[in-house]
């Protein structure tokens, strides 16, 4: 059915309601201010779709998740020297319509301390503003930031797996832009930005 393809991105149900209840210019107009993080969830990765559930904002977990190691550990696909490959930019709409990813809202989490307010946490902790549970991924792997002119930016927190920004390892604690359709690899979790215009358009051509 149209809608099939649609469910393998995960979203929030807030956000499948305005999707499917506003038109083009109208979502964009509600939501054009924020910035939105795909999530491959492609392979088997329980421990990072557990992680997720915390972002979306309807339930909570029944049960505490599950244990983790205390250490981070290399990934499979963990940065190593001579393993940074060149990313090209991203299509947004044809990676939605194509690919399995769960889509989260690059935002500070209401139930959260607001500490560092200007700061958009990501790790693998329970307690940062975007969840990515996976060994490879530090428990504070790094943050988002958003300027006056509200364009994003990643930063490394000097995590042991490093971030990749298309082809480029970050140097810790540096800035990066990242306009829509940039590849970010957490770790070994590999994710792209996406902006609203991107979102309602995946969405909706394949539900037409």
């Amino acid at each position: 059915m149209a809608q099939a393809s649609v469910q393998r991105q995960v979203l929030p149900q807030r956000l499948m309601q305005a999707i499917v209840h506003s038109s083009q210019s109208s979502f964009v107009a509600a939501h054009g201010e924020v910035h939105y993080l795909a999530i491959s969830t492609a392979g088997d990765a329980p421990e990072l779709l557990e992680g997720l559930e915390l972002l979306r904002g309807e339930t909570k977990p029944a049960r505490p998740l599950s244990a983790m190691a205390f250490k981070t550990s290399a990934g499979s696909r963990a940065v190593t020297p001579g393993s940074i490959r060149p990313t090209a930019m991203i299509d947004p709409v044809e990676a939605l319509s194509s690919g399995h990813y769960q889509v989260v809202e690059i935002g500070k989490r209401g139930d959260l301390d607001g500490a560092f307010p200007e700061r958009i946490s990501v790790g693998r902790a329970a307690n940062k503003d975007i969840v990515l549970r996976h060994e490879s991924v530090s428990k504070f792997h790094g943050w988002f930031e958003v300027d006056s002119a509200l364009s994003l930016y990643v930063v490394d927190a000097g995590s042991t797996n490093h971030t990749v920004v298309r082809s480029r390892q970050l140097t810790a604690r540096a800035r990066e832009p990242v306009p829509p359709g940039t590849p970010i690899r957490f770790g070994s979790i590999d994710t792209f930005v996406v902006d609203a215009e991107s979102l309602w358009t995946a969405f909706r051509s394949r539900s037409a």
